[in-house]
C-alpha cells in the first residue's frame, strides 16, 4: 500500500510540475520555466561565448478575429500558430507563450545567420495555414523579430528586449514580416 501511495504521489507531482511549466491552450512552455532556461543560456553564453538567438513571434490582428468571431476563435488562432512554431521548430529549440498573442523561442548555439530561415519558415507556414470560422476563411498572419548574440546583442540579458525592438519593427513596416536587430550603427533591417 505505501508503494502504491508514493507512486501515486510522484506521479501527482509530476503532473503538478507539467502544469506549473506549461501554457494551459497551447501546451507550450509558460514564461516562468522559459525564463528559467533563458537565465542558464544567458550564464553559458557568458562563460563560453556561444551564440544563441531570441525570437519574439505576435500574431498579427488578433483583437480583430476576437471582436468579430468571438474569443473562441481567437484562441483556436492562437494553438494553430502554435501548432505551426512546433511543427518548424528544432527539437533543440525552446519555445514558450510569451503572453496573450505573443510567442518565443530561444535557439542555441545559433546566430542571426542560422536564425532567418527557420523564422522566414514559421511566418510562411502560419500565413499558409487557414482557419474556417462560421464559413469564413481566414488566412492568419504573425509579425516576427529576431535578435542573437553576439552577433547584434552585446548584453545577453538584452536579447528579448532587442528582438521585441525588432518584432515591433516588422509591425511598423506592414507586418507579416520577419526582421533581424541589428546594432546601432546599422537600423534594423527586414531579414532577406
Amino acid at each position: 500500500v505505501t508503494s502504491m501511495l508514493a507512486a501515486d504521489i510522484l506521479k501527482a507531482k509530476k503532473k503538478i510540475t507539467l502544469l506549473s511549466q506549461t501554457d494551459e491552450l497551447t501546451g507550450l512552455l509558460n514564461m516562468r520555466a522559459f525564463n528559467l532556461l533563458l537565465g542558464k543560456e544567458i550564464a553559458r553564453a557568458r562563460r563560453y561565448q556561444v551564440p544563441f538567438t531570441a525570437i519574439m513571434i505576435d500574431v498579427d490582428d488578433l483583437k480583430t478575429i476576437n471582436d468579430r468571431y468571438g474569443h473562441a476563435a481567437g484562441n483556436l488562432l492562437i494553438r494553430t500558430v502554435a501548432s505551426a512554431i512546433r511543427g518548424c521548430a528544432r527539437k533543440s529549440d525552446v519555445l514558450a507563450r510569451y503572453g496573450g498573442d505573443e510567442f518565443v523561442i530561444l535557439m542555441t548555439h545559433t546566430g542571426t545567420k542560422d536564425a532567418r530561415v527557420p523564422a522566414e519558415r514559421i511566418r510562411t507556414a502560419i500565413h499558409d495555414a487557414v482557419l474556417t470560422v462560421r464559413d469564413k476563411h481566414i488566412n492568419p498572419s504573425v509579425s516576427i523579430g529576431v535578435a542573437s548574440f553576439p552577433d547584434s546583442v552585446v548584453n545577453p540579458e538584452e536579447i528579448l528586449e532587442k528582438a521585441d525592438v525588432a518584432l515591433y519593427q516588422s509591425k511598423q513596416s506592414g507586418r507579416n514580416k520577419v526582421t533581424c536587430y541589428e546594432r546601432p550603427q546599422d537600423p534594423a533591417a527586414a531579414c532577406a
